[in-house]
C-alpha cells in the first residue's frame, strides 16, 4: 500500500511538472509581455530595464531553469499586470470558481441520476425516447451558444435574472445551468447504459424471481453494481466543471480562476497563467485520487486487486 501511494505521488508530481513545462513554453510563444506594460512612447532603455525586471531578457532555457528554481522554493512569481503575488491571486479567485462548480455539480447529479435510472427502468418506452432525444440535444449544443441564448431570453428579454457577476442566488442560475447542460446529458446516457446492463444480469432475474419488488431490485442490487462507471464519469466531470469554467466565467463575468486566466493570457502575464495551471492541475490529480478511493468503496473487486 505504501509503495502504491509513493508511486502515485511521484506520478502526480511528474504530471504537474510536465503540464507546467508545456505551459511555460507555449505562453512565451504568444509574444513579449513588456508591450502591455510600457507606455506608448517608451525608449529602448525602458524596454531593456523592464525585460530584465521580468526576467525575459535571458535565453529561454535559462528562463526555464530559473522558473524551476523558483518552483522548488514555492515561488510561482509576481503579477506585474496587477502588482500582486500570482499564486495568491489564484487562491483568491478559487472560491468563486469552486462555488459555481459545486452548484453545477449538484444540479448535474440531481438531474442526471434520476433521469438515467428512469430511462433504464423504462427502456424502449416513449419516455426513454424523450429522455434520449433531450440528452442528444444537450450534448450537441455548445455551451457558449447556450450561454448566449439563456442570457438573451432570461436576462435581456424577460429580465428575470442578472446578466452576469456573482451576487445573490439568482446570479448562479444561468452560469450553473450552462455549465451543467453537457454533463447532465452525458451522465444521463452513461447512467442509463450502466443500469440497463446490470438489469440484464442473471442475478437480477433471480432476485425478481424471488418476489422482490422492482424498486428493491433497482435500489439494492442494480445501482450498487452500476456505481463504478457512474463514479468514473462523476470524477471526470468535476474536472470539467473546474476547467470548463473558462468560457462560462468569461461570458457571465464571473470572478473566478477561468476569467482570471483569460485576462492573464491576454495581458501575457506568465506568472498568473502558470499559477492557475499549477492549482488546477493539483486539484485534478486530487480528484482522480478520490475517485480511486470511491472505486474501492463501491466495488470490492477493485479493492481486492483489480488495480495496484
Amino acid at each position: 500500500m505504501t509503495a502504491t501511494v509513493i508511486r502515485r505521488f511521484g506520478g502526480a508530481i511528474l504530471t504537474i511538472l510536465a503540464v507546467l513545462t508545456f505551459v511555460f513554453f507555449v505562453i512565451r510563444i504568444t509574444g513579449d509581455p513588456t508591450s502591455y506594460l510600457l507606455p506608448f512612447d517608451y525608449t529602448d532603455e525602458q524596454k531593456a530595464a523592464l525585460e530584465a525586471e521580468l526576467g525575459v531578457d535571458k535565453p529561454l532555457p535559462q528562463q526555464y531553469v530559473a522558473f524551476l528554481g523558483d518552483l522548488m522554493r514555492g515561488d510561482l512569481g509576481f503579477s506585474h499586470r496587477w502588482s500582486e503575488g500570482a499564486l495568491g491571486m489564484v487562491f483568491d479567485r478559487l472560491p468563486a470558481t469552486f462555488r459555481l462548480a459545486s452548484v453545477a455539480f449538484l444540479l448535474t447529479v440531481s438531474v442526471s441520476l434520476p433521469l438515467g435510472i428512469l430511462a433504464a427502468a423504462r427502456r424502449g418506452s416513449a419516455l426513454d425516447g424523450i429522455i434520449g432525444g433531450a440528452t442528444t440535444t444537450g450534448q450537441a449544443m455548445p455551451n457558449f451558444v447556450l450561454a448566449v441564448l439563456l442570457v438573451w431570453l432570461f436576462a435581456v428579454k424577460l429580465q428575470w435574472l442578472p446578466v452576469g457577476g456573482e451576487g445573490g442566488w439568482k446570479s448562479y442560475i444561468l452560469p450553473a445551468v450552462t455549465l451543467a447542460a453537457f454533463p447532465i446529458a452525458s451522465q444521463t446516457r452513461i447512467v442509463r447504459a450502466a443500469v440497463s446492463d446490470v438489469l440484464t444480469q442473471d442475478y437480477i432475474r433471480t432476485a425478481r424471481a424471488k418476489g422482490l419488488s422492482s424498486r428493491t431490485v433497482l435500489t439494492t442490487h442494480a445501482l450498487r453494481a452500476a456505481a463504478v462507471p457512474i463514479l468514473t464519469i462523476i470524477g471526470l466531470q468535476w474536472q470539467y466543471f473546474l476547467g470548463g469554467t473558462v468560457i462560462i466565467e468569461t461570458v457571465f463575468a464571473w470572478p473566478g480562476i477561468g476569467r482570471l486566466m483569460v485576462d492573464a493570457v491576454q495581458a501575457r502575464d506568465f506568472a498568473v497563467v502558470q499559477s492557475g495551471v499549477f492549482v488546477l492541475s493539483s486539484i485534478f490529480i486530487a480528484i482522480n485520487a478520490l475517485t480511486d478511493i470511491a472505486y474501492s468503496w463501491a466495488d470490492p473487486r477493485y479493492r481486492a486487486g483489480g488495480r495496484a
